[in-house]
């Protein structure tokens, strides 16, 4: 569903790796670039069902 809907606006989506079937948080910043304008994330995912709690997935990110 993400990259259909990134491709009807004329976006590019980008895939980040998961770990450990979980959504890492660690790479989903790594992947922020100045074009970056949303990020999806499937919490609850599915199918794994794996989630990750507000601790696991609350981010700063410093504008330099």
């Amino acid at each position: 569903m993400y990259p259909i809907s990134a491709k009807r606006v004329g976006a590019k989506a980008v895939k980040v790796k998961e770990k450990n079937l979980r959504a890492d948080v660690d790479a989903l910043v790594a992947a922020i670039t100045p074009k970056t304008k949303i990020i999806f994330l499937a919490n609850p995912n599915n199918p794994t069902g794996s989630y990750l709690g507000k601790d696991e997935i609350q981010i700063t990110i410093k504008k330099g």
